[in-house]
């Protein structure tokens, strides 16, 4: 087991690179009242059960904000984890239900940053 926080089984690590520096540390974008605003434009449009992809920066940090903040659920996320996801799960807000059976009630990612 390799350990940094969280416990994972090196038999589920394709490639390790063992570095001397430090990881570059990605600090969430602040949202701003423009980001607000196209987040609200957006939420709308989102169907139920949504599967989606998150990437960096002031919208999809007010996207995931927005998200929350109106309690919707059962969404299901793809490509890189970023922190507000953190907070989606911990609102019970991410799907970990049946139509995501290898989750086993825990959701992945191919990669993440964050605090």
């Amino acid at each position: 087991m390799i350990s940094c926080g969280a416990m994972v089984d090196a038999r589920n690590i394709d490639i390790l690179v063992d570095a001397q520096e430090p990881p570059v540390e990605y600090a969430p974008a602040e949202p701003s009242e423009i980001s607000r605003r196209i987040s609200e434009n957006i939420i709308p449009l989102i169907p139920e059960q949504p599967l989606l992809q998150i990437g960096i920066g002031s919208i999809p940090e007010s996207l995931l904000a927005g998200l929350q903040a109106q309690g919707i659920g059962d969404l299901r996320f793809v490509g890189m984890a970023v922190d507000g996801l953190a907070d989606l799960y911990d609102a019970g807000l991410i799907a970990t239900d049946e139509l995501w059976p290898t989750l086993r009630s825990r959701p992945r990612s191919s990669w993440a940053r964050g605090d």
